[in-house]
C-alpha cells in the first residue's frame, strides 16, 4: 500500500495569562480579529512581523516558564511551519478528501463529506501572477 500525502490545518488559540492584559497580548488578540483572516493565519503573521520577543513574553508568563526557553520554543516551532501561499490544485483537494473519508470510516462523520465544495480555484491565475 503507497503512503498517502495528507495536509493538515493547524488550529490553535493564543495563552492567556492570568495576569493583566499586557499591551502585546491585547494588539495580537485585535489582530487576529480581522475580518477574513483565521485567528491562528493573524496570529503567525504578528509573531513573524517583528514581535516574537512580546509573543514568547506572553507564552512565557502563561506557561510559566524561563522567557529564553519559551523564545527557543517559539522560533524552533516557526522553523518547522512555514508560513506560504499556494494556488490549489487537485492534489489538496484529494488528500482533504482522504482525510474527511478516514473520518467517515470512524464513524465521526455520519455521512461522505465532498471536500470539493469546501475549494475554490478561482483565486489560482492571480496567485500564480502575485508568487
Amino acid at each position: 500500500m503507497a503512503a498517502a500525502s495528507v495536509t493538515y490545518t493547524a488550529t490553535s488559540t493564543l495563552p492567556r495569562s492570568t495576569a493583566s492584559t499586557s499591551r502585546a497580548e491585547r494588539s495580537i488578540r485585535n489582530r487576529t480579529r480581522q475580518p477574513g483572516r483565521t485567528s491562528w493565519t493573524a496570529a503567525v503573521a504578528y509573531v513573524r512581523d517583528g514581535h516574537l520577543d512580546g509573543f514568547a513574553k506572553i507564552t512565557a508568563d502563561a506557561t510559566h516558564q524561563p522567557l529564553a526557553q519559551a523564545k527557543k520554543d517559539l522560533v524552533d516551532a516557526q522553523a518547522q511551519r512555514p508560513t506560504q501561499a499556494r494556488t490549489v490544485g487537485d492534489d489538496t483537494i484529494a488528500s482533504q478528501q482522504k482525510v474527511a473519508d478516514v473520518f467517515t470510516e470512524l464513524g465521526a462523520l455520519k455521512e461522505h463529506l465532498d471536500v470539493k465544495s469546501f475549494w475554490t480555484t478561482d483565486l489560482n491565475a492571480d496567485l500564480k501572477k502575485a508568487l
